[in-house]
């Protein structure tokens, strides 16, 4: 069964059900209303007609309230009515037989209020009747007494009724169709929704990364479908990077292997031949294309690590300048190369902070290898280290809230920068460039030489998540960038 259909059958069984529970109950409070109203006429005749009978007995005209008593007697559901005086004498009966006799009240009568009582006499029938004292001055009081038949009332107040259940039918039954077909049409514009999101899941199922659905809702239904276009649009990003990732390793791979074997079969001819005056300069290619291979393969083993959060960080202190001294001893001769000036800005006194010397090592060494490679020759590129609070520096702060939500704030942080004077990066690319495999095509196409894997900014900032801290960039397109990696001081 489909979901609208369960979805209308669902809606109709309420609908039957309320308007079943709202009729039964407009019923009944109107039948109750109509007893009260014949209970409070019934009481009304009662007082009536004791108030005519003690009138009677004081002017002593017996035969108005004979009268009285015959006209009662007459009205409809009535069985008899009498009134007798304090001795029990009947002065006034509705049947004629019976006035001189002896009035008797039932044992089992009850009294509902002072000076009213109702009972039921079994040998006369299914009767009700209501009898009421009246005073006639200083003698006992008597008592008037009306007799109903209960099967007379019920049968009153069911032809009473019959119409009104009647119209309570018809107004139910109009309200059920259009509850009916008010419920198709609200199970229809639920469904519809989801039925194009069902179609959706299928094409995107069948490799169709391209379809999007038409969000013309603001309800839950609307932010479900604009969150099926983000997830398509989220996969169809994750194929190009597949399809990208291949591509890249095929090429990272590709490239050194041939580069090995090619040279490896020229050092064979060349060492039949006995013409070794080139083989050492063979030997250096074929190393540095295996070192070049064996450089791609850590790469990919430290994302690996990182994507599985396997990376093992041995935290100690260290001293803030000492690191950059070493950074910046180490690319030294690259960048006289270029004719780039690399220095490390002087360092504020006893500022340690708490890493793994090798893993910060690997930070620092990757954002100063970029630095050098996107610099021009006559630029600069600057290694700085200060302190940086997360409770001033609101971007800092949700920076590494973003990355750990559950780690408290240390009591102190040190930030380590690479500043360089590069093209820098527009800010649309700032965020992608730390995927894998990812690099500005613009500014890549610039650099000469080898172009890297891409994987360098992944693994930094892998790594300095790992150690609870964040790497972040500042760049606008022409002023350069700096890549900081804000990680714990020690308190």
């Amino acid at each position: 069964m489909s979901i609208r259909s369960r979805l209308s059958l669902m809606i109709g069984g309420l609908l039957v059900f309320l308007t079943g529970a709202i009729a039964g109950g407009l019923y009944m409070a109107e039948r109750n209303a109509l007893l009260q109203r014949l209970e409070a006429t019934r009481k009304s005749t009662l007082d009536q007609f004791a108030q005519t009978c003690r009138d009677a007995l004081i002017v002593h005209d017996e035969l108005a309230a004979i009268s009285a008593a015959q006209a009662l007697g007459r009205s409809f559901g009535v069985v008899q009515a009498l009134f007798a005086n304090g001795k029990g004498r009947v002065l006034a009966h509705s049947d004629a037989r019976e006035i001189g006799g002896v009035y008797a009240a039932p044992k089992n009568q009850r009294e509902s209020r002072p000076g009213e009582h109702r009972w039921t006499d079994v040998s006369k029938g299914d009767v009700v009747a209501l009898s009421e004292r009246v005073s006639l001055g200083k003698g006992p009081p008597g008592t008037a007494v009306i007799v109903y038949s209960q099967r007379s009332l019920e049968e009153l107040v069911q032809k009473s009724l019959e119409g009104l259940w009647r119209r309570i039918l018809e107004v139910s039954a109009m309200a059920l169709i259009l509850g009916l077909v008010g419920a198709w049409a609200v199970a229809r514009n639920l469904i519809r929704p989801i039925e194009s999101l069902t179609r959706a899941t299928h094409r995107l199922a069948s490799g169709d990364l391209t379809h999007r659905i038409v969000v013309d809702r603001r309800d839950e239904l609307g932010r479900l479908g604009s969150d099926f276009n983000l997830m398509a649009g989220k996969l169809g990003e994750l194929d190009q990077m597949k399809e990208d990732f291949v591509s890249n390793v095929s090429h990272e791979l590709r490239s050194p292997l041939s580069a090995i074997e090619s040279y490896a079969n020229v050092i064979s001819d060349e060492w039949r031949a006995e013409r070794r005056e080139n083989i050492p300069d063979y030997l250096t290619i074929l190393r540095n294309n295996a070192t070049r291979l064996g450089r791609f393969i850590n790469d990919i083993l430290d994302t690996a690590k990182i994507e599985a959060r396997a990376v093992e960080v041995k935290k100690q202190p260290l001293d803030a300048a000492v690191v950059l001294n070493d950074v910046a001893a180490l690319f030294l001769p690259k960048s006289r190369e270029k004719s780039i000036r690399l220095s490390a800005d002087p360092v504020p006194p006893k500022l340690p902070l708490l890493a793994d010397p090798d893993k910060l090592h690997q930070i620092l060494t990757n954002l100063t290898a970029n630095a050098l490679k996107f610099t021009p020759m006559g630029g600069t590129v600057t290694l700085r280290a200060e302190t940086a609070d997360p409770v001033s520096d609101h971007r800092l702060r949700e920076s590494l809230a973003r990355v750990a939500p559950e780690r408290p704030l240390a009591s102190a942080y040190v930030r380590l920068s690479v500043a360089d004077t590069g093209p820098g990066i527009r800010t649309e690319d700032q965020q992608r460039i730390f995927n894998r495999f990812e690099q500005v095509r613009e500014i890549r196409n610039t650099v000469r030489g080898a172009k890297g894997t891409g994987l360098g900014l992944a693994i930094a900032r892998g790594l300095a998540e790992a150690h609870g801290g964040v790497l972040t960039l500042k760049s606008e397109p022409g002023q350069g960038s700096v890549f900081s990696v804000v990680l714990p001081g020690v308190a």
